[in-house]
């Protein structure tokens, strides 16, 4: 058997609302062609002809962010889908999504993340909802919720997962923020943790084999990769060989996995993988997947002959054909001679071609522009198409407030609208929430940080400390933020929860610990001190332990530091050369510090990089004010991005 061919995806046809973040085929995919995207911002979008077109389905529905959708097993009569919304709850619709109905009662959080309907649904009327509070379940098609949350010491639930055999076994599993995996045998009415062996315990979603009740085999997405089970949880394994990208959002397995033994891995980043061997090695399978993030999989009913899978990105969905590989052709054996008995040839063995040893090009040392005649600025080279968001501080209308535009510099928006002044936004990994820091609540203190939603909705401030609180750093897992505050009477690096409880501090020096930056993988933290008498760039355990410097540049300042999506490099600001800080980058351990503008005299600060590596942006005074550049990853192609007579600052790259 050849390997199999890549995956060939299409997209560009929608929806436009935003981010998809959850899918769902109806189970009669194969005839009816619909299936359904919700967004995180534009609500629910319907397709009827196999994601060609998209239309918006979102009359009565009350909240636009949503995070999880249910289909119906027999939705091709019944046309009964919910929908799991960030704030506002569940949403049942009746009519195909034609028109929605909220179903909370009983439901006391509010954000229900996943959904999970019995296979038996259309006669024992019962679902599932894992949210922010733990595990809910409905026994009458959503009309009244019960949660059902004993044993179940982590109730933070991101993703459920239900025997295919429920109706008989009543097996049912959820993953959770930080607490991994839980498994429930009674139907929710009793939980237990099910993690030998799950070396990470942030399981954003699990996939069941559809013959779980034969195989017991289960699947664990996390941040550490994919894990398998092949006992019903008792134990795991991690299967990551050739999983480039271990920062792994989403599952899908193909329907008829007991026999093909297939499934795909979405990632934040990398895009998709596929494997045809239950996990034990992986490929990416990315031709024509523009946008690297696949935050969903939904393969059809019918893959096992139309091979058909769709990923959903911050661009939107894409399709995907998944060709059979060809059978190779035996070669005809030739018949023998009648008479003379053939002497076999003997067998050469094949000498080896050299290996060419490459020769490393000499690394070229910049030389700054000479100041006594200006240098014409070039044209720039138009970039090619990048993707997701680029969040911002802008002065144009007066003070300084929240901004969003498209990452090529289009689509300029306005989030926050206060007569105070908000800066220094971040976004959180996983493209919902933007952290940011405001001086509007100035009875509480000058400046406190605040998140808000990434439409600029539901601003909530959530340090609430009586002094300066300011520049959040997201972890890469979305669930917690490091900060730095002035309540102990200088600067030093705190980290809190996502919703701000559990203020700890991390430093503890008499000088002014700043601007904190977490690892791609969350272990540790990158921040500035001026604890040697000057900025420097220190790095640290995410537990504050383990402070180590990695600049050493007596008498100037380095500061701003910012992780490389593969956790190799770090970006920061430095006046190493020149009296204004220019953008500087260097490996992770300190080495290799290189230089990458050289606008003499004009500032260069902030770099942030793009999801995929390739780009930095980062804000510039080279045009008599701050304005948003963007250059790549080696300093080459500087282009401004904003180009406003304001200030344009503090750039953050989301999805």
């Amino acid at each position: 058997m050849l390997a199999p061919p890549t995956v060939q995806w299409t997209g560009g046809n929608g929806p436009s609302g935003g981010n998809v973040t959850p899918l769902a085929l109806s189970p009669g995919y194969t005839t009816d062609r619909t299936l359904f995207a919700g967004t995180d911002g534009g609500g629910v979008f319907r397709s009827t002809d196999g994601g060609g077109t998209w239309t918006a389905v979102n009359q009565g529905l009350g909240n636009a962010y949503v995070r999880s959708l249910g289909l119906s097993p027999a939705y091709a009569t019944d046309r009964t889908l919910f929908a799991g919304t960030y704030g506002g709850g569940v949403f049942r619709s009746a009519d195909g999504g034609g028109t929605w109905t909220a179903v909370n009662q009983g439901l006391s959080n509010p954000t229900a993340r996943s959904l999970a309907l019995s296979p038996a649904y259309a006669t024992d009327r019962t679902l599932f909802a894992g949210t922010d509070g733990g595990v809910f379940r409905s026994t009458d098609g959503g009309g009244t919720w019960t949660a059902v949350n004993q044993g179940l010491s982590n109730t933070n639930v991101w993703s459920l997962g239900l025997s295919p055999a429920y109706a008989t076994d009543r097996t049912l599993f959820a993953g959770t923020l930080g607490g991994g995996v839980f498994r429930s045998t009674d139907g929710g009415g009793t939980w237990t943790a099910v993690n030998q062996g799950l070396s990470n315990t942030n399981a954003w979603s699990l996939g069941l084999s559809p013959a779980y009740a034969t195989d017991r085999t289960l699947f664990a997405a996390t941040y550490g990769g994919v894990f398998r089970s092949t006992d019903g949880g008792g134990t795991w394994t991690a299967v990551n060989q050739g999983l480039s990208n271990t920062n792994v959002w989403s599952l899908g397995l193909s329907p008829t996995y007991a026999t093909d033994r297939t499934l795909f891995a979405g990632t934040y980043g990398g895009g998709v993988f596929r494997s045809t061997d239950g996990g034990g090695t992986w490929t990416a399978v990315n031709q024509g997947l523009s946008n690297p993030t696949a935050r969903s999989l939904a393969l059809s009913p019918g893959y096992a002959t139309d091979r058909t899978l769709f990923a959903g990105t911050g661009d939107g969905v894409y399709a995907g054909l998944a060709p059979v590989a060809p059978t190779a052709t035996p070669l005809p054996t030739p018949t023998p001679l009648p008479t003379a008995t053939p002497t076999p040839l003997p067998t050469a063995t094949p000498t080896p071609l050299p290996t060419a040893t490459p020769t490393p090009l000499p690394t070229a040392t910049p030389t700054p522009l000479p100041t006594a005649t200006p240098t014409p600025t070039a044209t720039a080279t138009p970039l090619p198409t990048l993707h997701g968001k680029i969040a911002f501080t802008s002065s144009r209308d007066g003070n300084y407030e929240i901004y969003v535009m498209n990452a090529d510099g289009s689509n300029q928006a306005r989030l926050t609208n206060n007569s105070a002044s908000d800066f220094a936004p971040v976004w959180s990994p996983d493209g919902f929430r933007i952290a940011f820091t405001s001086n509007r609540d100035s009875q509480i203190g000058y400046w406190s940080i605040y998140v808000m939603n990434a439409n600029g909705t539901g601003q909530t401030n959530i340090t609430n400390n009586p002094d300066t609180d300011y520049y959040p750093a997201w972890s890469p897992d979305s669930s917690r933020i490091a900060f730095t505050s002035l309540r102990d009477g200088n600067g030093e690096v705190y980290v809190m929860n996502a919703n701000g409880t559990g203020q700890t501090r991390l430093t503890n020096s008499p000088a002014y610990d700043a601007y904190p930056a977490w690892s791609p993988d969350g272990s540790r933290i990158a921040f500035t001190s001026e604890r040697d008498g000057n900025g420097e760039i220190y790095v640290m355990n995410a537990d504050g332990s383990n402070q180590t410097r990695l600049t050493k540049n007596s008498a100037l300042h380095n500061d701003r530091p910012a992780w490389s999506p593969d956790g190799t490099k770090i970006a920061f600001s430095s006046t190493k050369e020149d009296e204004q800080q220019e953008v500087y980058v260097m490996n992770a351990d300190g080495s290799n510090q290189t230089r990458l503008t050289f606008d003499v005299g004009k500032a260069d600060v902030g770099p942030v990089w793009s999801p995929d590596g390739s780009r930095i942006t980062f804000y510039s005074y080279r045009d008599g004010n701050f304005e948003i550049y963007i250059m790549k990853a080696d300093g080459t192609g500087q282009t401004n991005l904003t180009n406003n007579p304001a200030n344009d600052t503090w750039p953050a790259w989301s999805q």
